[in-house]
């Protein structure tokens, strides 16, 4: 879903997914925060959100989703710092 100019905000319940494994929505037009319901997404490996206009904290609970080998967040207003 990359590229898509989508626009608005990441769904809370994008964390239902679970079997999802890659969830790439670069370079789209999506803000407001990241969902802290992302953490639930156990299967996840690859978290791709640049170029959009993500804003806010990082939510902590994205590092406690031990199995995500790419994390891209590049290119927003996000704030905080990386564990």
């Amino acid at each position: 879903m990359s590229m898509n100019v989508l626009n608005g905000n990441i769904p809370e319940c994008i964390g239902d997914l679970r079997q999802l494994v890659t969830l790439d929505l670069r370079g789209n037009k999506l803000n407001g925060s990241i969902p802290a319901s992302i953490s639930r997404l156990s299967n996840l490996r690859n978290l791709l959100l640049s170029n959009n206009l993500l804003s806010g904290p990082i939510p902590p609970e994205l590092f406690q989703a031990r199995r995500v080998e790419n994390l891209w967040l590049t290119s927003n207003d996000l704030a905080g710092q990386l564990p």
